[in-house]
C-alpha cells in the first residue's frame, strides 16, 4: 500500500527532475516522504515497541538506513537516465538551463569526496547539537537546517579546493575557480553516513534493555540516535538538496566555462544541450 501510495510522488518527482534542478525532484519526494515519516510517529514509539530487543534492534536500523538510501540514489539514477528524453518530448516546459543539468553520477573524484566528507562532519556535529528529543518537529527541522548548511559548506570547501585554476585579469596571480562537484552522490550519503554511526554508537554504548531505557530518558542517547532511518532519507535528503542548490546558486553551476569546455571536448556538453533543448531531426 505504502508503495502504491508513493507512486504518484515518485513520478511527479521525475517529472520535476526533468524540467528543473535534478535534485528538485528528490526535493520534492523527500518531502512526501518527510510527511509520511511525520505521520509514521516518533523515535519514542519505536523504542517502545522494541523494548524487549535493545539495544539490539539499534542494528536493524543500520541496516534500513542502507535501504533506504539505496532507494534515494536508485532515483536520482533513474531522473538523470530519463530527463534527456522527457525534455525532449516536452520542449516547451524545458526551454531553460537550470543548475546542475551536468551533473555525473558515479564519477568520483576528490572535490566529490570532500565535499561528502565535509558535508557528514558538519551535518553530524550540527544534528547532534540540534536534536534534543524524538519530538518530530524537532528531528525534522533540526535534520533540515543541519545538512542544508554542511551540503552548502561542503560544496563550496570542495570547489574551492579543486575548482578550476585560471589567471587573474591584470596580474599574473592565478586564482581558482569555485566549481562545485558534479557528483552529488557522496553529499546525498551523509546524512546515511551520521545515521549509521549514531545507531551503531548506540548499539555498543549499552549493555541492555535498562540501561538504554534508563538513559533515553534522562539524555543519555546521542541525539543523532533519536532519529529513524526515514527521517534520514527524508529531512536529512531535503537539507542535502537545498545546501547543494544553494552552493550551485552563489559559485555557479558546476558546468561554468572550464568545466563545460572539457565535457564538450568529450562530446558531453553539446549533446545534452541539444538534448534539453528538444532538438530533434524532424525539426
Amino acid at each position: 500500500m505504502i508503495l502504491l501510495a508513493g507512486l504518484p510522488a515518485l513520478v511527479m518527482g521525475l517529472a520535476i527532475s526533468s524540467f528543473g534542478n535534478p535534485l528538485s525532484g528528490l526535493f520534492a519526494v523527500g518531502i512526501g516522504l518527510c510527511s509520511l515519516a511525520v505521520a509514521g510517529g516518533e523515535m519514542d514509539e519505536w523504542v517502545r515497541r522494541s523494548t524487549a530487543s535493545l539495544p539490539g534492534d539499534y542494528f536493524k536500523l543500520v541496516l534500513e538506513t542502507l535501504v533506504w538510501f539505496a532507494a534515494v540514489i536508485a532515483f536520482l539514477t533513474i531522473a538523470l537516465k530519463v530527463r534527456p528524453a522527457i525534455r525532449k518530448s516536452v520542449p516547451k516546459l524545458s526551454d531553460e538551463h537550470h543548475c546542475g543539468r551536468h551533473m555525473r553520477l558515479f564519477q568520483f573524484d576528490k572535490s566529490s569526496w570532500t565535499a561528502g566528507g565535509v558535508t557528514a562532519l558538519i551535518g553530524g556535529v550540527l544534528a547532534f547539537l540540534l536534536l534534543r528529543n524524538a519530538e518530530s518537529g524537532q528531528v525534522v527541522g533540526g535534520l533540515i537546517l543541519a545538512f542544508m548548511i554542511a551540503a552548502f559548506v561542503g560544496m563550496l570547501v570542495a570547489g574551492s579546493l579543486f575548482g578550476e585554476p585560471h589567471p587573474r585579469k591584470g596580474s599574473d596571480k592565478i586564482d581558482r575557480m569555485v566549481a562545485p562537484p558534479r557528483n552529488p552522490v557522496p553529499i546525498m550519503l551523509a546524512p546515511a553516513a551520521v545515521a549509521i554511526i549514531g545507531y551503531l554508537l548506540t548499539f555498543v554504548a549499552f549493555s541492555d534493555q535498562n540501561d538504554l531505557l534508563a538513559s533515553w530518558h534522562t539524555g543519555g542517547v546521542v541525539g543523532i540516535a533519536r532519529a529513524l532511518p526515514i527521517h534520514y532519507a527524508s529531512a536529512g535528503v531535503i537539507g542535502c538538496c537545498l545546501g547543494v542548490g544553494w552552493a550551485q546558486a552563489v559559485a555557479g553551476d558546476s558546468s561554468a566555462p572550464d568545466a563545460a569546455k572539457k565535457d564538450e571536448d568529450n562530446g558531453d556538453t553539446a549533446q545534452e544541450d541539444k538534448d534539453e533543448r528538444g532538438e530533434v531531426a524532424a525539426t
